[in-house]
Parts: structure tokens; C-alpha cells; sequence
């Protein structure tokens, strides 16, 4: 993937369809897009409207702890492969998707995964499919280096931070929404 990537972290309360959940998930987050992404800023990817993919993307979450009613989340790692198409915020719509599971994941834990997805992603699909492997989700312990490969040799994402003003601290943006999430 060209383009954007980040490492991002989301904590999330919430009640969906009368369940409760909550998550604390970190991202390692590529996408096909111009730096800094404008999904984050605008209602649209930055090259829309050129007929080429919109919003290609790989999203590798860790969920550092969670749940969903009584389903656990915590642990669970998860890989979303896509294309946000031209009109994901604009009409909602979007092209489509591949979430990807560790084969340890129970089909309870997918489903409720997806139900929380869902929600901070308020999109409808074109297409979805889902897949199985093993994930590899790494975090360097200064935190400037993360890597998340799968087992199944379809997805790699690598990220260097870059430094800010000062290089002991990563740069932070605040007050930024992250689709529906904030």
C-alpha cells in the first residue's frame, strides 16, 4: 500500500442493538490514499472520482481488551482488506471487504467483532467476505516500529514512525473524528 499508514488506538463505549460493548483497540492501518488521509478531514478519499480504487485499505486490529454482552473480545486480532469505494460517506455505501480471523476465533467472538465494526464503520457493504489465518500484530517496545503479517501470506503491513518535533513522543493528532468514532 502507498500512501497513509498509522498506528491507531480507539477506546469505545457503547450500546448496539440494546448490547452493551466496549473496546480498547489498536490499529496498525494502511491505505491507498495521499498523506495525511483525507477520510479523516473530508467526506471522501483523495483521489475520487479518477475510476481507480478510492480507498484500498488493510486495518489490523489487536483488541487490547473488550467485549460484546458476554462475548470476550480481549486478545482478539482481526484484518480488514477493502475498498471504501466513492460514496462511503456520502450515501453510505461502500465496495467491499475481507475480514480476516485467527482460526482460534469463535464464530460468537467474529460475529460480535463485526457487530462492533459495524458501528464504528457505519457503512454498507457491496460485497464482504471472510477469511482465516493466523495474524502477526507486532509493536516495537519504543513504539516506532509495528508489523502485522498474516500466516496465509495475503497481507503485510510495516510502519516506522516519524518523528515529531520531539522524538522521544509520538505525534498525536486530538480532536479528530475516526469514522464513527471519535
Amino acid at each position: 500500500m502507498k500512501g497513509f499508514a498509522l498506528l491507531l488506538g480507539l477506546a469505545i463505549t457503547a450500546s448496539a442493538a440494546d448490547v452493551p460493548w466496549q473496546v480498547r483497540v489498536q490499529y496498525i492501518e494502511a491505505c491507498s490514499c495521499d498523506l495525511f488521509c483525507p477520510c479523516y478531514f473530508n467526506d471522501h478519499a483523495s483521489h475520487q472520482g479518477t475510476g481507480a480504487h478510492n480507498c484500498a485499505f488493510n486495518n489490523v486490529g489487536r483488541v487490547v481488551q473488550g467485549k460484546y454482552g458476554d462475548v470476550k473480545l480481549t486478545g482478539l486480532k482481526f484484518w480488514l482488506s477493502g475498498d471504501l469505494g466513492a460514496d462511503w460517506a456520502t450515501k453510505g455505501q461502500a465496495d467491499w471487504l475481507v475480514a480476516t480471523f485467527e482460526p482460534k476465533a469463535t464464530k460468537e467472538q467474529k460475529d460480535a467483532m463485526m457487530a462492533v465494526l459495524g458501528k464504528i464503520y457505519p457503512v454498507k457493504w457491496s460485497s464482504v467476505q471472510f477469511d482465516t489465518s493466523e495474524i502477526t500484530w507486532a509493536l516495537s517496545p519504543d513504539g516506532k516500529t509495528a508489523h502485522a503479517k498474516m500466516g496465509n501470506g495475503k497481507g503485510e503491513v510495516s510502519l516506522t514512525r516519524a518523528n515529531g518535533a520531539d522524538p522521544n513522543r509520538p505525534p498525536q493528532l486530538q480532536n479528530t473524528r475516526y469514522f464513527a468514532a471519535t
